[in-house]
């Protein structure tokens, strides 16, 4: 019996190998890649960003052994995972699951129990279109619920109190909007105030897990058509701050956009240029400092 269990494990340990065999080693945390500092690089070059398919939407998992995004073609989009074992990390690949119920922009929450993304209901009558919404199931290690409707909108971020940040797609034009959650159920959508969605709306919201800040998109430049990234801090009162941009070392003339944070909260990550890219929060925390010197009382 014992030999017969060690010939099934040293098969399946041939099989992982045949897998990756034209996959490179990767080990450690961030899928074995070189943290950055304040100036933004490339997230896992040829390995999760690739010159051929365009990288949008992304996490964590809350132990950061798992990480999934969505890898785009002309054939459409995939929901793909590469997870951390013992061998190194695996090849991004399409789990069965997402095969069955198909979506895109995921989020985990804090506590890493649910699993969040945006997904296309189906239409109900004959020539109705479909709708978006926000959808969640649960999580139990690799273990995936059935999905459920959530709220509607798209690109989501949860904060460690369960307020759902949204994309409020039915707004004209879309805006950032937030589902508080209490007793265990959603309360009406509001919009939150300072500069989340003034003087320009925002989009893609990435809120921290206490709300001291929020990090989002917006068109604000001279250029109409050119997004770039902002953040607001949660004021003693309450309310939201006015938005400063992460500066120019992020923000680029190409979109930059659908931010996120790593679960430890270090990292920074976003889409520019068809990639994923990467960069310290430090440059929040710079930030955080300047806005809270300019509202100083001399």
């Amino acid at each position: 019996m014992k030999r017969l269990i060690g010939i099934i494990v040293i098969c399946m340990l041939n099989v992982f190998a045949f897998c990756q065999s034209d996959f490179p080693v990767l080990t450690g945390p961030y899928i074995g890649q070189q943290p950055p500092g304040i100036t933004p690089e490339v997230f896992a070059p040829g390995v999760v960003s690739t010159k051929e398919y365009l990288e949008n939407g992304c996490t964590w998992s809350a132990d950061g052994k798992e990480f999934y995004f969505v890898r785009q073609s002309d054939q459409g989009g995939q929901l793909l995972c590469s997870r951390r074992l013992e061998n190194g990390w695996t090849r991004p690949e399409e789990l069965e699951h997402f095969k069955k119920f198909p979506g895109f922009e995921p989020f985990i929450s804090v506590d890493g129990k649910t699993f969040f993304y945006t997904r296309f209901t189906p239409p109900d009558q004959k020539n109705q279109a479909p709708t978006i919404n926000i959808w969640r199931m649960s999580k139990n290690g690799m273990e995936l619920g059935e999905p459920e409707v959530c709220v509607p909108g798209m690109f989501n971020s949860v904060s460690r109190n369960g307020n759902l940040y949204v994309t409020d797609v039915p707004g004209h034009p879309d805006r950032i909007c937030v589902y508080k959650y209490e007793n265990g159920k959603y309360g009406a959508k509001e919009y939150p105030g300072g500069g989340i969605n003034m003087p320009v709306p925002g989009a893609h919201p990435c809120i921290a897990p206490d709300e001291s800040f929020i990090i989002f998109d917006s068109k604000r430049t001279a250029d109409p058509g050119n997004a770039d990234l902002y953040v607001c801090f949660k004021q003693k009162d309450g309310n939201w701050s006015e938005a400063s941009s992460l500066g120019s070392t992020v923000n680029t003339k190409w979109n930059d956009i659908c931010p996120s944070l790593s679960p430890d909260g270090q990292y920074l990550f976003f889409m520019s240029k068809a990639d994923f890219y990467w960069v310290s929060t430090e440059i929040i925390a710079k930030l955080k400092a300047e806005n809270l010197e300019k509202k100083r009382i001399p």
